[in-house]
């Protein structure tokens, strides 16, 4: 079977799932003094995290070759415009420009599970980005480049809540 960037072989498997919501965006610390990072990274990186620690313990074995995708269309909207307000006001530390990055979606939950495997943050919402993000980790997985993909979708809902939604996919059996 052909996937959408042209690479054969089985669809992935799921190997964990994992999700996380908050009732509205704010200020939200993480588990390291002085690292700045956006609301919905945070929250990202807390379905990712139940995700795979839903997953066999081989996920884990070879965080090297673990891959990180992030699809939302905010991404970092939330802390891009505190920069934004800190700059009117004169004083923003330069901090915050690391965490108002879009790609801090992924980073953030590779350098809170320690993956080092390819990572990439689509900004789109997850009804334009899930298929190409699918595509790519299987692709990755098909081809060597991971062991496991970690694929995680953010979404608002019209009430101001977010959810993260997080899954763990591994190789596909072969035929």
């Amino acid at each position: 079977m052909t996937d959408h960037i042209g690479t054969t072989g089985p669809a992935p498997r799921i190997l964990g799932q994992g999700s996380a919501s908050v009732a509205g965006l704010g200020r939200i610390r993480g588990g390291r003094a002085s690292f700045y990072a956006d609301p919905v990274s945070w929250l990202i990186a807390a379905a990712a995290r139940e995700a795979v620690e839903n997953s066999p313990a081989r996920v884990l074995s070879r965080p090297e070759d673990v891959a990180v995708i992030c699809v939302s269309a905010q991404c970092t909207t939330w802390t891009m415009a505190a920069v934004a307000r800190g700059l009117a006001a004169e004083s923003v530390s330069p901090l915050r420009f690391a965490g108002a990055n879009p790609a801090a979606v992924a980073g953030l939950v590779c350098v809170e599970l320690g993956f080092r495997g390819p990572s990439l943050a689509l900004p789109m919402p997850p009804g334009e980005g899930l298929p190409p993000a699918t595509a790519l980790a299987r692709s990755w997985l098909h081809r060597g480049k991971a062991s496991a993909v970690v694929l995680v979708t953010h979404e608002p809902d019209a009430a101001g809540g977010h959810t993260a939604t997080a899954t763990v996919l591994g190789p596909g059996e072969r035929p």
